[in-house]
């Protein structure tokens, strides 16, 4: 079909013939990914004061002060999207089209595209949608 002389099965199921672990845990580059974003955890400093708008006659974006009742101790570092790294959050914050868009940036775990306190305004918990479906089935009158 593609013109190719081994499958991945075929190198799959000799590997196991010969005995060969396939697994050998976790890859290499893991290891000292995770031991930078230690170090990165252990010397965060503080965030950055956020820009000012610089648009006129726009209204500035509410604060993030009931939204920061989820992690008090969460900070975004307001990178661009040129600054981010891997490990960085990667919430928007703010329109795109304004000069002061940014991403969160703060420290996330390495499979995960957002920190802990953005994850959970990205994400929806199934007790969440399950009240909204109620919700909505009972404002048009249609069966739980």
């Amino acid at each position: 079909m593609f013109r190719r002389k081994f499958t991945r099965n075929m190198v799959i199921s000799k590997a196991k013939r010969l005995g060969i672990e396939m697994r050998g845990g976790a890859p290499a580059w893991r290891a000292s990914m995770d031991a930078r974003m230690a170090k990165r955890l252990a010397s965060a400093s503080p965030a950055p004061k956020p820009r000012p708008s610089r648009a006129k006659g726009v209204a500035p974006a509410p604060s993030g002060a009931a939204v920061v009742a989820f992690n008090a101790d969460w900070r975004p570092r307001r990178l661009s999207l040129l600054e981010l790294k891997v490990g960085d959050c990667r919430y928007p914050l703010g329109d795109p089209r304004d000069d002061d868009f940014a991403f969160c940036g703060a420290p996330a775990p390495i499979d995960k595209p957002y920190c802990p306190h953005c994850a959970r305004l990205a994400y929806d918990s199934q007790a969440d949608r399950a009240e909204a479906r109620k919700k909505y089935r009972e404002a048009r009158g249609m069966p739980a």
